[in-house]
């Protein structure tokens, strides 16, 4: 075999070697580019969200022209702290996995009149759907040396008389003070409810003290904590018992 021969064979040989390493890499990018495609493409599927534990109406009380009870140095209206409160706790209900509805979510009462206006809030607790009903308020009293939470219920509604304890119980160790009674009343909000409801009092707007800690946001959201476990206690209460039959 002549110089030249091999020469062309040497050409020959690294000329196909090329070729094939050119090819090579061009079938990688291909790949790679084709590759990142999809993953592009190809849809994720959302996490689905989990069924709520339980439905719960929140009633800030009052509302607009009526402002409830008011503070006695401050002058502050009860509705403005009922829905600051109400609000807190439907944060930590929705943290819970709980549906919440608010009866109001802004400063403005919900009918034109005080008549209508209660009527609404009853029609919502009734026609939603919901499990508990909890009305939030602030009270008043003329002795301005009373204070503390107090919740309320009607007679011999049993459901709603666990309800009240389990939330006083729960206000009480929050608040880190004795354990209070609760009390029965005929409030037409709550009177003849077909699913548990209550009324929880947070405290005295007429006790200087008290009046300023139901001012302040830190408080407020101590309070919802309390309601919120309470609320969290009666479900699992609930819960137990149905496993139990």
């Amino acid at each position: 075999m002549n110089i030249k021969n091999s020469l062309r064979i040497r050409l020959v040989a690294l000329i196909f070697v090329g070729a094939f390493v050119l090819l090579m890499i061009m079938l990688s990018r291909f790949s790679s580019k084709q590759s990142d495609g999809n993953n592009i493409i190809k849809p994720v599927s959302p996490t689905p969200s989990p069924t709520p534990v339980c439905h719960v109406v929140l009633d800030p009380g009052h509302g607009g022209y009526d402002r409830g009870a008011s503070g006695t140095r401050t002058g502050i209206g009860e509705a403005e702290i009922n829905l600051a409160v109400a609000r807190f706790t439907q944060d930590l209900l929705i943290a819970k996995n709980y549906s919440v509805t608010l009866t109001r979510n802004d400063e403005n009462a919900i009918a034109e009149t005080k008549k209508e206006d209660m009527a609404k809030r009853r029609k919502l607790m009734h026609e939603t759907g919901a499990d508990i009903t909890v009305s939030i308020h602030m009270n008043k009293f003329k002795d301005s040396a009373v204070h503390g939470p107090m919740v309320f219920y009607t007679k011999g509604d049993t459901a709603s008389q666990t309800l009240a304890d389990c939330i006083i119980q729960c206000l009480c160790n929050t608040l880190e003070i004795p354990k209070r009674h609760i009390n029965t009343g005929n409030y037409y909000v709550i009177r003849d409810s077909k699913i548990p409801a209550v009324i929880v009092e947070c405290g005295f707007l007429s006790n200087p003290a008290e009046e300023e800690k139901l001012c302040n946001s830190e408080y407020q959201m101590l309070l919802a904590h309390a309601i919120s476990d309470g609320i969290d206690m009666y479900r699992l209460s609930v819960v137990r018992s149905s496993a139990e039959i």
